[in-house]
């Protein structure tokens, strides 16, 4: 790990609520939770170190560092991103990878599916070209 990352992981921890996450109008999600079925009063919330948060994006960084009550407060709220796919972000920031059960078919082109739209919302190049590719190998599989 190299020391900037180090000094990245040595800032607060911003926290990402989502809110509604399984009425999300993308899909329905791989987990099997059903504790957050929409109108359920209980948000999911997930912690990112602000500087690492940041880092990943112009947008992300606007998020994390403003005057409004989301940058003072480290909190943002989400609607429209189900449980699986935050996950899949959370573990791709800090690894630079995401992993899934799902290997192929349906389930698994609309996982991958779900993590480009978000990286595309909030301009993570990086996950938005692996969640790409990802795609686009399940997409050749099977049209071959």
């Amino acid at each position: 790990m190299a020391a900037r990352d180090i000094e990245l992981l040595k800032t607060d921890l911003f926290k990402i609520v989502l809110k509604n996450p399984s009425s999300t109008p993308i899909a329905p999600t791989a987990s099997t939770n059903n504790d957050n079925a929409p109108g359920s009063a209980t948000p999911i919330a997930f912690f990112v170190h602000r500087g690492l948060l940041a880092s990943l994006s112009e947008e992300l960084h606007k998020h994390t560092n403003n005057e409004m009550r989301e940058g003072r407060e480290g909190v943002m709220e989400l609607s429209g991103v189900d449980e699986a796919t935050m996950k899949a972000f959370v573990e791709w920031a800090y690894l630079k990878e995401y992993t899934t059960d799902l290997q192929k078919g349906p389930a698994a082109l609309l996982y991958h599916t779900k993590i480009y739209v978000f990286a595309d919302r909030f301009n993570v190049v990086t996950l938005k070209g692996l969640a790409y590719s990802r795609i686009t190998a399940m997409l050749a599989e099977i049209t071959v």
